[in-house]
């Protein structure tokens, strides 16, 4: 037994009392302390369900001790999951969140979470008897209507349709004998999906031989029909059984005599599912990529990798990511925007596509959650996705990659915690001893700034290049560049939008059979312009 294992054990023994993060929907920036039964085993990172005034909320515990700063303190209820659904890292970095971005803790610590797993409280009310005279007042008769029509709903739903609702009139309500109200957890946005399936327990050709012998008894039997499904496929989904004509009686009675099973099948929901990988070899680096990959190799740290637009940069990210894995480490590529992510995928997956993971917020609930315990098991080493992915929780990581550091939409701005992905993902680095790779042809001034009093490492790819058949590169032509005064073509006589030298070069193009492209910038709000 490893030394953190046996602090763990030696945790669990002598912990009495655990400090919770607790989904009250208040925003709190404080965990809550809770006695530990005897009889409880439980280890930081775990689900609880704990009593929180009245109701029974869900919680996650962030740290076990064995004295409480406060003298009376109510009992864990419950252990909601086995196993702990956060790491220690990920425990530290919810904690920094809150503290950095004075968020509240339960909402940074649900980003560290995997999607749909946070079940919210919530106050349901059921009708009991609604008398033929309606109480005098006004509200309590539309409260009454309300649920005699709807039956059993949430408070939620009928602040909606009848604007304010109190818990105390509710309470009031429930007095009188009118209605019940109960507390609970709402069911989780997402949870593992299962398939039911009907396998076989006899050989094909004894269940074919059965099938024969049914259907010589009656040419229309379901049962017959079943079992020779079954002959050629011994394993199939329940709903092909069910497109046979069959009901549970039919299964019930082939199960009885020992024909097949019924069964549950977990099926892992993947984003990736259509795509096909065609597995390409890496293109041979450059002398200055060459070198980029080895100064960055050579020691962990934050890097800015300066490179003009086409110089290469994404070669020099696919090396450091074979890099890491063939170390035995995991690798994050983080990219600014959900549409580049299929360019992202495309090009990574036809270098590390069986041990690749995607995550960005255009994926369903389900997804996520599947691909997030993939991810926490191992399975996958490589990730990508938008800036949600900084957070997914990755095994023996050894590098994340920001490209093009310096856009905006690495900033979450609603909801909360409001955090910047590159912050984030320097404080995951400088926990785990990752290599942070910063990459931009623009990249932001503080970033910038910071390479060059030397808080981080700039290294520069100066030359585009453009890729040559047989895997190598060759130096690329570098844009030429004409800035023109449009106050000088008016001046010359020149009312239109184009200038002089653009109508002259656009004509030029249209004449070689070339193509053009024109971008325009807003400038304010004069969309005309």
């Amino acid at each position: 037994m490893t030394q953190p294992e046996l602090l763990g054990k030696a945790a669990r023994v002598i912990a009495r009392f655990a400090d919770v993060a607790v989904n009250t929907g208040q925003p709190s920036r404080t965990p809550f302390t809770y006695a530990v039964p005897p009889d409880m085993p439980l280890s930081a990172g775990q689900a609880v369900f704990v009593p929180f005034g009245p109701r029974v909320l869900q919680g996650i515990v962030l740290q076990l001790r064995g004295d409480s700063d406060v003298e009376q303190v109510r009992a864990i209820n419950a252990v909601a999951d086995a196993a702990p659904v956060l790491d220690q890292l990920h425990i530290e970095l919810a904690a920094w969140l809150s503290a950095t971005y004075l968020a509240p803790l339960w909402d940074c610590v649900a980003t560290c979470l995997p999607t749909g797993y946070g079940q919210k409280a919530v106050t349901m009310v059921s009708p009991v008897d609604v008398p033929p005279l309606l109480p005098v007042y006004p509200k309590d008769a539309k409260i009454l209507q309300f649920i005699a029509t709807h039956g059993r709903s949430t408070v939620e739903s009928m602040r909606e349709s009848l604007g304010t609702v109190s818990i105390q009139t509710l309470e009031r309500l429930q007095g009188e004998g009118y209605l019940t109200v109960a507390q609970g957890l709402a069911n989780p946005a997402a949870r593992p999906r299962f398939e039911r399936r009907v396998g076989t327990l006899r050989l094909a050709s004894e269940v074919l031989a059965e099938a024969e012998l049914l259907e010589a008894k009656n040419a229309k039997s379901v049962l017959s029909r079943i079992l020779r499904l079954l002959a050629g496929e011994p394993d199939v989904s329940l709903g092909a059984v069910r497109d046979l004509g069959a009901n549970p009686g039919h299964l019930e009675r082939l199960e009885e005599s020992g024909w097949l099973k019924r069964y549950e099948q977990h099926v892992e929901r993947d984003p990736l599912a259509g795509y096909q990988f065609e597995s390409r070899p890496p293109l041979v680096l450059s002398g200055d990529q060459q070198l980029v990959v080895e100064t960055i190799a050579r020691a962990a740290g934050t890097y800015l990798l300066h490179g003009v637009t086409g110089s290469g940069k994404t070669e020099v990210y696919l090396d450091l990511v074979r890099r890491a894995l063939e170390a035995g480490k995991s690798a994050m590529i983080l990219v600014p925007e959900i549409s580049l992510t299929p360019q992202a995928i495309r090009r990574y997956g036809e270098r590390f596509g069986e041990t690749l993971a995607v995550v960005h917020s255009s994926l369903g609930a389900g997804e996520l959650y599947d691909q997030w315990f993939r991810i926490q098991r191992g399975e996958a080493r490589v990730v990508i996705g938008s800036r949600s992915a900084v957070f997914a929780p990755m095994q023996d990581l050894g590098l994340i990659v920001l490209d093009e550091e310096h856009e905006w939409t690495y900033k979450q701005v609603d909801p909360t915690p409001r955090y910047h992905a590159r912050a984030v993902a320097e404080q995951i680095c400088a926990r785990t001893g990752a290599t942070l790779v910063l990459g931009s042809a623009t990249p932001d001034i503080v970033t910038y700034h910071r390479s060059e009093v030397g808080e981080i490492t700039r290294v520069e790819l100066r030359d585009r290049l453009a890729p040559v058949g047989d895997g190598t590169t060759r130096l690329g032509q570098m844009a030429s560049v004409t800035v023109v005064d449009m106050r000088e073509e008016l001046k010359a006589g020149n009312r239109s939008v184009f200038s002089f030298s653009l109508a002259r070069a656009l004509k030029q193009a249209l004449a070689d059979g070339e193509q053009s492209i024109l971008f325009v910038n807003r400038r304010g709000s004069a969309r005309f312009m």
